[in-house]
């Protein structure tokens, strides 16, 4: 599948590579050293799974031959080492660990802007809801927080 990216999103997705300090998944560089090879990657190959959120906007979970890095949510109930950062502009928990899950699965967020499918973000790792916010669906948001209080992120530290 092909995606538009703009600048935006180039700029956010960013935070999904190694050398981010951002809690949340990792893209292995030694597999996937750009963005533009990511999207190069899954240009012929349709998604797993796709998740259509109340905003238009979808989620295509793709799952690769080989590992394309590390996920960066768990269980909230498995870590005791809770701390908080700014992520996107909103408080977010994370978990320290001292490493990460590796994974095959692939996630996409995208939504058709002018006809074209266009990038929100992409992560390593199966498709997780956005963080709760008061735009949402009232059904959307449930599942948000319900998965969220059930979930955090991870950061290796």
């Amino acid at each position: 599948m092909e995606y538009l990216v703009t600048d935006k999103a180039r700029e956010h997705c960013k935070q999904h590579f190694s050398d981010s300090e951002k809690s949340g998944s990792k893209f292995n560089a030694a597999v996937f050293p750009s963005l533009d090879s990511i999207l190069a990657a899954i240009k012929s190959i349709e998604p797993k799974r796709i998740v259509e959120q109340s905003s238009g906007r979808f989620a295509h979970v793709y799952e690769l031959h080989g590992y394309c890095g590390w996920s960066g949510v768990g269980k909230r109930a498995d870590y005791n080492r809770i701390e908080t950062e700014i992520r996107n502009g909103f408080i977010t928990e994370f978990a320290v660990v001292e490493s990460l899950p590796q994974t095959r699965l692939l996630t996409v967020i995208s939504e058709f802007i002018d006809g074209a499918n266009t990038l929100i973000t992409l992560f390593p790792g199966d498709y997780a809801p956005p963080f709760p916010y008061d735009g949402m669906m009232p059904e959307e948001k449930e599942k948000a927080v319900l998965f969220w209080q059930e979930n955090i992120l991870l950061k290796m530290g």
